[in-house]
């Protein structure tokens, strides 16, 4: 039987990954909230916007949150881009469709589906973004 020490469980990969993803999506999440925030100061400034664009703008500050939720949870995770910037999407949508059905005002199916495909789009491609970024070298003087 294996032995596992004090911090080899924390240390595991899929402890790690599922860590930052958890925590990319809480970043996109407060990066949505904010900018909603925004968006709703931005409305009382200005008066009044047509029903039809509300949606829109919604789903555009979500994507925002799901791509930098992604880029981060990739920052922090730094390998398989793809599939953590999908994970961190679908962890913010799970978040944000759990939050909406409780508060009982639920989206119709098809708006879910398209929240939900930009949610998982967008993340991964902040995570594609993330993990093919450069890093730099810094040179030791001699």
């Amino acid at each position: 039987m294996a032995e596992f020490k004090g911090n080899e469980i924390r240390k595991s990969e899929g402890v790690i990954a599922a860590r930052s993803i958890i925590l990319g999506a809480a970043a996109g999440i407060t990066i949505c909230a904010i900018l909603l925030c925004a968006l709703s100061a931005l409305i009382v400034k200005i008066g009044t916007l047509p029903a039809d664009i509300l949606p829109i703008l919604t789903i555009t500050v979500g994507a925002l949150g799901a791509f930098f939720g992604g880029y981060f949870s990739v920052s922090m995770y730094r390998r398989r881009g793809l599939i953590t910037g999908l994970a961190t999407g679908a962890l913010m949508f799970a978040a944000i469709f759990i939050t909406s059905v409780i508060s009982g005002t639920p989206d119709d199916a098809v708006g879910s589906l398209i929240k939900c495909g930009v949610f998982m789009l967008l993340g991964s491609i902040g995570g594609v973004v993330r993990v093919n970024k450069r890093q730099k070298v810094k040179r030791a003087h001699g």
